[in-house]
């Protein structure tokens, strides 16, 4: 019976091996990145979004609506840092590795005051950022007049 069981597992093993491997997904050659911006449950709308190219530190940003929605413009290929910000609030960061086309993101900003500490990831990603994100970053991080 043991030499049965020992062929059996044999020739599966056998046949696994000889089965060609399913071929690989290719990589998309853009990627579409949509998504909210929340505080809890509610939306916030005109946090700044910025999509940060982690190999060639190229920037793209845009606004939230006041549903809270964005839409980034098609991306290229890339593993990127996705960034909502806005004044008042904490950071909010995900990291987006291209393993399909389109790909949808929550980011929950928290208020500054609730936030556990300062946000370091934050600091370290602005010496990545061009001179013209770091301009709206300051604009919309700015406290609105009185």
């Amino acid at each position: 019976m043991q030499r049965l069981r020992a062929i059996a597992i044999a020739s599966a093993a056998i046949v696994i091996l000889a089965v060609p491997a399913q071929s690989e997904v290719p990589l998309p050659v853009v990627l579409q990145v949509l998504g909210n911006v929340t505080n809890s449950a509610r939306p916030v709308g005109n946090a700044l979004v910025i999509a940060l190219n982690l190999n060639s530190f190229d920037a793209i940003q845009t606004f939230s609506g006041s549903d809270g929605s964005f839409v980034l413009p098609l991306l290229p290929a890339g593993v990127y840092r996705i960034i909502a910000m806005k004044y008042g609030f904490t950071p909010a960061v995900e990291t987006i590795v291209p393993t399909k086309k389109d790909h949808r993101v929550k980011l929950k900003l928290e208020v500054e005051k609730e936030s556990r500490g300062a946000n370091q990831e934050i600091w370290e990603i602005r010496g990545s950022l061009p001179p013209d994100i770091l301009r709206q970053i300051d604009v919309v991080m700015t406290p609105p007049p009185d």
